[in-house]
């Protein structure tokens, strides 16, 4: 059984929604994390 699950923000739409609905039927955790590259200028 799943208890938690992470998923990256900002990668395909279609796979976010999928985790979303595996974690509401599996009754999991979801936790989102945005990660955000900065370049140094």
């Amino acid at each position: 059984m799943i208890r938690h699950i992470l998923v990256a923000i900002g990668s395909a739409h279609s796979e976010a929604a999928l985790t979303i609905e595996k974690a509401r039927d599996s009754g999991a955790r979801l936790t989102a994390m945005h990660i955000v590259d900065r370049m140094p200028w």
